[in-house]
Formats: structure tokens, sequence, C-alpha cells
């Protein structure tokens, strides 16, 4: 979770901005950076107790920051920049935005189900290979040093790792996290092998599978019955013969890698491919929320005070009116010359597009989460309270509510008669847009998270289980589906008899709409969660890279890449040129060549949603905030050369 800087805290270290307080534990503080570029970094620096410490805590971060150098990005966030400099040395690293183990089990309301205990345990003897093979011990695994996202678990703090093959000259000291600390590495009398790490890894599952650390005698040594097991109350009997395998009292008695790896196979699901997510729905709902947050925890619900009323005066560019609380994201969507914003207080809002005045207030009886969708007069919005909202666009009245047994998990999209979106359970909905009457409804292996996308009769709509699905509007039926091999966190673009869709494989995907088959793909240096935007023959999407891209619609060739920094929001075309929301900014390039970078500063908060006015008033954008403002902005003043 995110904290404020207090008055010691630096501002800037090195090239990097200081936003927030990431952690902190016995060497120093972890804070939340930001380089020119926009690209965030996690940085950890040293504190004066540490530096005082002398040549032995000095040694953990200089080993901490070999660890990371030598392992690849697939096991670890990256190095961008360290100094080693003995009066402040720090170092920095790619921010993930993803939750550690233990702040998704603890956001859920019971522990992880067998089958995804069974995927988080492949998933980190990937991990554990990978040190074994450079030689590297971690000796600090435990549930706050493990990032779980889709595609795999990153493992974090390298600050106790050991070099196997450098000879140990230091008295050893004995450091890990209660519960999760072999017996070995508690008294130092046997050799610091792998085998620590495996052990860990029992007890990391353990608290998977129980939501509880494991219990330790006063001398922090695991508790055990009388044949010696260790007492671990709620482990679900598929489990017992693997953690307890992992965390046998003698290091030698315990499986190798290879061992382990054969009996996680043979439990529950552990068969399935490498990169097969099996987390129930609601884990998948946590996952998505720290990837699409622009900070790394979803904010806080609170009360939401009485709005202020805002100016009466004709709104121009640059002008800003409150419509929730700072902590509360909001999403604007235009209907006529009414400017319906919605957000996380669970109040959706009408105001007066040209003049700002607030027309009505609907209270929901849940937040949410998602963009809002309009047609013909009517405004759709999906709740967390699992209903569907229709309202009147001019009244702000309640015309229909549908109810669901599942969280909704996308937001709406509605056409001239219908009303299309996905829930968490991996359902397709489709309603009357008259009445909220239900059409059908359409089963996917796992949630759906992405904006489905209507055209040409069919709905296209990319789910958690890796595919892009073609669903037939009338019928409910499904025409094709299409794997990949990434997450699909965003709407679809189709044009062209093309569908286009970015995933958490790095890649731009282009699919024949007719059929699903395979046109081309495009790789870039970072998952692809935008909703990319087509025009004339050349798709432009944002990548989590902090490059902005365009590529022929037709062959996928790349016409031109901007590096441009991190964005919090999909792009769009406004005055031939391709905006993007980032953090207090909007940053715009040239859609010709992707030249003359600029920006627009709208404040301190990240711009999630840029809706563009209706046809007739081109260039006039609707920002949404994550501090609950909605910013009236024009393209036709593309702001600044970023500085």
């Amino acid at each position: 979770m995110l904290r404020a800087l207090q008055g010691n805290d630096p501002t800037r270290i090195d090239v990097y901005d200081v936003l927030a307080l990431l952690g902190e534990g016995g060497m120093g503080r972890v804070y939340l950076g930001r380089d020119e570029s926009g690209r965030l970094v996690a940085i950890k620096k040293m504190n004066e107790l540490a530096r005082a410490g002398g040549a032995h805590f000095f040694d953990r971060l200089r080993k901490e920051l070999k660890a990371v150098e030598r392992i690849g990005a697939d096991f670890t966030p990256p190095v961008r920049k360290s100094c080693l400099d003995p009066h402040d040395p720090w170092m920095a690293v790619d921010y993930i935005k993803a939750p550690t183990l233990r702040q998704l089990v603890q956001q859920l309301p019971r522990p992880l189900p067998v089958e995804a205990v069974v995927w988080l345990a492949g998933s980190l003897l990937r991990v554990l290979r990978e040190l074994a093979a450079k030689g590297i011990v971690h000796r600090d695994l435990h549930p706050a040093n493990i990032l779980v996202r889709a595609e795999g678990s990153l493992v974090i703090d390298f600050g106790l790792a050991r070099d196997l093959a450098r000879a140990v000259t230091q008295p050893y000291y004995a450091f890990g996290a209660r519960g999760y600390m072999a017996p070995e590495q508690r008294d130092g009398t046997h050799p610091q092998t792998p085998a620590l790490d495996v052990y860990s890894l029992g007890a990391v599952l353990a608290f998977a599978a129980t939501g509880e650390d494991p219990g330790t005698s006063e001398d922090w040594l695991i508790e055990r019955d009388a044949a010696g097991r260790p007492s671990l109350p709620g482990l679900p009997q598929e489990l017992h013969d693997v953690v307890h395998a992992c965390m046998r009292h003698r290091w030698w008695e315990r499986p190798s890698l290879e061992k382990l790896e054969a009996l996680v196979r043979a439990l529950p699901r552990g068969g399935e491919p490498d990169g097969v997510a099996l987390l129930p729905t609601d884990a998948l709902g946590v996952l998505r929320d720290y990837a699409e947050m622009p900070v790394d925890d979803r904010p806080e619900i609170r009360q939401v005070p009485r709005v202020s009323e805002p100016a009466r005066a004709p709104l121009g560019s640059g002008e800003r009116f409150p419509v929730g609380s700072s902590d509360q994201y909001v999403r604007p969507v235009v209907e006529g010359d009414v400017l319906v914003v919605a957000g996380l207080a669970g109040v959706v809002q009408g105001f007066g597009r040209h003049s700002g005045d607030r027309l009505w207030e609907t209270p929901l009886g849940g937040r949410v989460e998602s963009r809002p969708a309009a047609r013909h007069g009517t405004v759709v919005v999906c709740g967390s309270d699992h209903r569907v909202y229709a309202l009147d666009a001019e009244t702000g009245k309640v015309q229909w509510v549908h109810g669901l047994e599942s969280t909704i998990g996308s937001a709406p999209e509605v056409t001239d008669d219908a009303v299309v979106f996905g829930d968490r359970a991996g359902r397709l909905h489709a309603l009357d847009l008259a009445g909220g009457r239900r059409r059908w409804s359409f089963a996917a292996a796992h949630s759906f998270h992405a904006r489905p996308v209507i055209a040409g009769g069919v709905v296209y709509a990319g789910s958690w289980d890796r595919s892009m699905y073609a669903v037939g509007l009338e019928s409910g039926k499904e025409e094709w589906r299409r794997p990949v091999r990434g997450e699909i966190h965003q709407t679809a673009a189709v044009a062209g008899g093309r569908v286009f869709f970015g995933s958490g494989d790095h890649r731009l995907h282009a699919l024949d709409a007719g059929t699903g088959a395979p046109l081309w793909t495009f790789p870039t240096g970072g998952p692809v969660h935008c909703e990319p935007v087509v025009d004339r023959g050349v798709v432009y999407f944002a990548g989590s890279d902090g490059c902005l891209y365009a590529v022929r619609a037709d062959t996928g060739e790349q016409k031109w890449r901007a590096l441009a920094g991190s964005f919090t929001s999909s792009p769009v075309l406004a005055c031939g040129r391709l905006w993007a929301g980032s953090f207090g900014t909007v940053c715009s390039v040239d859609a010709a060549d992707g030249g003359d970078l600029r920006e627009l500063r709208v404040g301190d908060a990240a711009v999630l949603e840029v809706a563009l006015a209706p046809d007739g008033e081109r260039g006039r954008f609707y920002l949404g905030t994550a501090d609950g403002q909605v910013v009236i902005a024009s393209a036709r003043t593309s702001g600044g050369p970023r500085r």
C-alpha cells in the first residue's frame, strides 16, 4: 500500500522523483519513483542504522544487486539503476503493478483453492529452477517477497541471497522470516543449499492454502506433531504430501527440485502447461485491480461528501470540477448535452456539458469500477453490487435494474437495442436495452474484464482465460475462439474485417474477424493492456513499456514508435495527434510520425479515462482522474514540449 512521504523522506533520488513510500524493513525504506520518461521504479534506499552497521549491511545490498542482475526479468523485476556509494547506497528496479502473495490472500474472502495453490507451486518452481541454475539460494522466500501475476509469479528482495560459488568469509547471521526459515538457516550448522528455499516454498504453499503463517515456538522453530510433521491446521489433504516433504526438518531428506516438480505434477491440475493461471475469479479480479490502478492498492471507499456547486459560467479548456472525494477515481461519458460521470463513490451524476451545472445525482447500491455506456438517451452502468443499471441521461431516473449472482467484471457495451457485458465468473451476458430483459448468457473458462465490442452482429470479447471470443449478438452462440499466450485486459478494436487487441504476452494481435484466424502479431517491451485505435489503415496503441506505437493494420509493420512515459488510460485520436493519460498529464504525439512529444499538465493525479466530445466539437476532452475530478481539455491546445 502506498504511504505518504514524511518530512525526513527524500523527494528525489538521482534521476527519480520520489512519489510515495512503498514499505520499509531492517535495511531501509522502499520508495515509488518516476524518471523523466514516466517509468515507475521501486527504489530501495539503505537507512542510517543500516549504514552504521558497516560492511555487513552494505554487503547485503551489493549481493542483492548482483543476484538480481544475474536473474532474468521473467523471474524478478530487473534493475534499472543503482549506486553503491557506501555513504548513500540505493538500487532501483521496475515497479510491478501486482500484489504480493500476502496482499492477495488478505484481500480474498477465503484462502486459495487447491488448484490455485498447485498453480502457484509450479510458478515458483520455475523461479527456483532458475536460481539453482545460477547457483543462487534466495534464503528469504515468504509471502511478502512474492509478486503474483496471471502470467507467473516473481520473487523479490534478494538481500539475503547467497552465491554458492563464493566462499563464506564472514560470520553467519541468522536472518529470515519467522515461520519460513529452515532449521539449518536458523542455527547455521548445516550447508546453505537450495534445500533452504524448498523448505520456505512448503511454508509459502501452506500459507496460500490456509491463510495463516506457520506456527512457531519462542525459538522460531516450527511446531510439529509427534511424528515430526509440521503442524499446519486447515491444510487440505491433497497438499499434505508436497508441503510435508518440503518442510522436513533434516535438509537432506527434502526432495530435490526435480522430484518436487514430479510431486506437483501429480496433484490436481498439476499437469497444466506453464502460464495457465488457475486462480479463482475473485483472485483474478484482485490482480486486475492492481494491474489497472495507478497505485498498488484500491482506494478506500468512504462516505461521499457533499459536492460543491460547480461553476455556472461556460466551461473552457483547463477547467475542472469535483465529482467525488479526492481518493476516488471517476470515469466520464458524453450523451447528448449531458456529461455523465460515475466512479468508486457509487454515485452517478449528470452535468451540463457546456455549463458544468449539476443536473442530477443518482446513488447506486455499489461502487462503479468501469466506464458507463450510453445510447439514445439511456446510460448503462455496472455496479459492484452485481447489478446493471439503466438511467435516463436527462433526469438520472432509474429505468431498470438487472441483477446477477456473480460480480460484473467488464464495462458495458450498448447497441441500438442491446447491452452486453462480462462477469468475473466467466460469462458474457446480453440484455435488451429497452427493458433489461435477459437475452442470453455465454460461458467461458475464466472471467471477462475487457469491455466487449460489437461489430456486424458479432460480439468480440477477450477473457482472462487467454482467449478472444466471437459470439453471435442474436444467438449467443460461439462463432470462434482464438487462444493467445497472455490474459486480455482491455477492449478490442474491429475495423476492415480484422480484430485488434493486446494481451499480457507483450503483443498486439490481429485476427480475421470472420474466422478468428491469426493474421499477425506485433511484439512490444511489455504487456499491452490498452484499447487500440484504428484510423485510415493504421493501428495506434500504448504499451506498458512506456511507448506509443503505430503499426499498419494490414501487415503489422511498424510505422513508428515513440517513448512517451507511463500510461494510465487507453489512447484516443484527435486533431491529428495521439493522446494518452498519464500521471498528472495527457501526453500526445503527432499521429503521422510519432514526433513532437507534448504534454498537457492537468493536475497531480493519474488520468484514467479520456472521453471525446461528439464529432461536432472536435478536439474537446473530458478527463476522469484518480482524485475525483473531471477536467476539460482541448486538443487544439496541444500543450508544451516534454521537458
